[in-house]
């Protein structure tokens, strides 16, 4: 797309990291199968995107979403504009600054500021304006007060596993990784099965 936010990286990192289990059980898998069986085989080149993942969701060194977690705690009373200053700045000068698979655009407006990934399809590019606003995914305690008093029972079975007052609460691109761990754990039980068709020759015909 022309203009790529926060809602795109979070499309992208869910992208690769199905991508990576279809690395892991399709071209991997295969191909070790291929060997254990004596197969003629030679085996296809492949980029294994777990480099992407890491730098995106990545804990040691954190990576762009634990960076832009930080930010959004250690910030408090900004605008959204300085907020996302602030998170293109630790980017800058974080660990993965200098990652092969990321380029940060630095500018002196947030207009024009962001980074680009090497994502597994191809490079994209983010703005990162209002990643911070749109991060925080912030509700407010009155409204969630007034939706555990509703009349209607559904509604107020949306909010009884609510996170404690006590907690912070947590970000969107927490809730997105852990939403999506808990898909790939599921999809890493499963065993895929194929269909093994055998090609004659290049031709497709007999003789």
């Amino acid at each position: 797309f022309k203009h790529n936010s926060f809602e795109q990286l979070c499309i992208n990192y869910v992208n690769e990291k199905l991508q990576q289990i279809f690395i892991e059980l399709t071209v991997r898998g295969e191909q070790r199968e291929y060997h254990d069986e004596g197969i003629q085989w030679r085996d296809i080149a492949y980029f294994d995107n777990k480099v992407v993942c890491e730098l995106i969701e990545g804990a040691n060194p954190p990576g762009i979403m634990r960076i832009l977690d930080d930010t959004c705690k250690t910030l408090h009373a900004v605008d959204s504009d300085t907020a996302d200053t602030k998170f293109i700045e630790k980017l800058q000068m974080s660990n993965i600054g200098s990652h092969p698979h990321l380029r940060v655009l630095g500018s002196t407006s947030v207009f024009s500021a962001g980074f680009t990934i090497k994502h597994y399809a191809g490079d994209v590019t983010y703005n990162v304006r209002e990643f911070a606003f749109k991060n925080m995914d912030n509700l407010f305690q009155s409204l969630v007060h007034c939706m555990k008093r509703s009349q209607n029972p559904f509604i107020r079975s949306l909010w009884e596993k609510d996170e404690p007052a006590a907690r912070a609460p947590t970000t969107s691109s927490t809730k997105i990784r852990g939403s999506c761990s808990s898909l790939v754990n599921s999809l890493m039980r499963c065993s895929p099965h194929y269909i093994r068709c055998i090609k004659p020759n290049d031709q497709k015909r007999a003789g």
